[in-house]
């Protein structure tokens, strides 16, 4: 199979510009985002940016307890 890896910095402004630009699908079969702190401004970046991923990965952290909404500030 033909694989397609970059390097990029990813931001939530930026995330789906660079989807775009890899020709990866709005409509992508999977996506996994683990990116310490950040992963819920990148998936809210995916989204709003027109990305309809079938299947998303997220990271679990046992530390936190279920009700606590842990991130980093943006």
């Amino acid at each position: 199979p033909k694989l397609n890896v970059r390097r990029a910095v990813l931001t939530r402004s930026g995330i789906a510009d660079i989807f775009r630009q890899a020709l990866i699908p709005e409509h992508v079969d999977f996506v996994s985002i683990d990116v310490d702190s950040v992963d819920v401004w990148l998936l809210h970046g995916l989204l709003s940016g027109g990305y309809r991923p079938r299947v998303i990965s997220v990271e679990f952290n046992p530390n936190f307890l279920l009700h606590q909404r842990i991130t980093c500030q943006e």
